[in-house]
């Protein structure tokens, strides 16, 4: 049952990864889920990797609790950053701009810091979660609105988040 679940998973990200560009004939733009270079996806999955690691620095001490399940592993590092990131990134991020634009001459970073928040936020009904891990939480999506902002994409977000995830994974396996 997990491998057809975790091919079901492949088979959707497949498909985002070729949509890339193309969302727009169905009137889906506002997602922005865009091609980039791959240099700034380089970059993205190396900043995700960074934080990840600046993150688990920060909580070196801390207890982490029992190991993640395969479910946790599989919507960590696939469908949970993207569905993610074309929320609050994309659509978010969007109707945001939208807002801020009547007011605001270039409301890009009031929309990244305001995005950071909300995904924030939408974190802090975890059982037994920080103020500390909300902070960092709130620096993360400050770094994907930052990608998207510099990209017009989703898609740099998107790999950063996955590789951020990826890496915090790794290392509660390590542990």
């Amino acid at each position: 049952m997990r491998f057809v679940a975790l091919a079901v998973i492949m088979i959707v990200l497949a498909g985002f990864w070729i949509a890339r560009g193309r969302l727009q004939s169905f009137d889906l733009d506002f997602l922005a889920w865009n091609r980039t270079p791959p240099a700034m996806l380089l970059k993205a999955v190396a900043l995700g990797a960074a934080a990840a690691l600046a993150v688990a620095w920060l909580f070196r001490g801390s207890q982490t609790g029992s190991l993640p399940t395969f479910a946790d592993l599989t919507m960590g590092v696939t469908l949970g950053p993207l569905v993610e990131e074309l929320v609050f990134r994309g659509i978010l991020f969007y109707a945001v701009l939208l807002l801020l634009n009547r007011w605001v001459r270039d409301s890009r970073w009031p929309a990244v810091i305001m995005i950071a928040a909300a995904f924030a936020a939408s974190h802090a009904g975890k059982v037994g979660i920080t103020p500390l891990q909300i902070g960092t939480i709130f620096l993360t999506g400050t770094l994907y609105g930052w990608l998207r902002k510099g990209s017009g994409s989703t898609v740099p977000p998107f790999c950063a988040h996955v590789a951020y995830n990826t890496v915090l994974l790794g290392i509660a396996f390590v542990r």
